[in-house]
């Protein structure tokens, strides 16, 4: 049995993050040390205990931000959580800046894959469902 080592090509690479959405946008960023972490402001998430800071992706229009608008025309549901989102719109950027043509014919599936990584998905999900918690309890006092 030969034992022969597989290669395997980054064809492209999609980003979704505090410091911007892509790999230029956020490279650029890094390189001029740039921070996406700030002082939370959002009154829902000052009440969180011990939480000061936070990392947002920029949900601004253009290039190098986070455009909800362009993702979900993409999506069926417009009720998928803002984590799927990122993900969706990362492997938007990765397949674009592959220029790879994914629905061509001999394109392989079989021999294409995709890494997904994330800090601490649906993080959104988790402190409404807190808040939503603390607020029923309330109600029931």
């Amino acid at each position: 049995m030969t034992n022969r080592s597989r290669r395997v090509v980054v064809t492209g690479v999609g980003i979704v993050s505090p410091l911007g959405c892509g790999s230029e946008t956020v490279w650029s960023s890094l390189l001029a040390s740039y921070c996406g972490i700030s002082q939370l402001t959002q009154m829902e998430l000052k009440n969180i205990s011990g939480v000061k800071v936070a990392g947002f992706v920029p949900r601004i229009d253009g290039v190098d931000a986070f455009n909800h608008a362009n993702v979900a025309k993409n999506i069926i549901s417009k009720d998928i959580s803002i984590f799927s989102q990122y993900a969706l719109h990362a492997s938007d950027i990765a397949l674009s800046h592959s220029c790879i043509d994914s629905h061509a014919s001999n394109f392989d599936l079989d021999r294409s894959g995709v890494a997904v990584a994330s800090g601490i998905g649906s993080i959104d999900d988790i402190v409404e469902g807190s808040i939503t918690i603390q607020t029923s309890f309330k109600k029931l006092r």
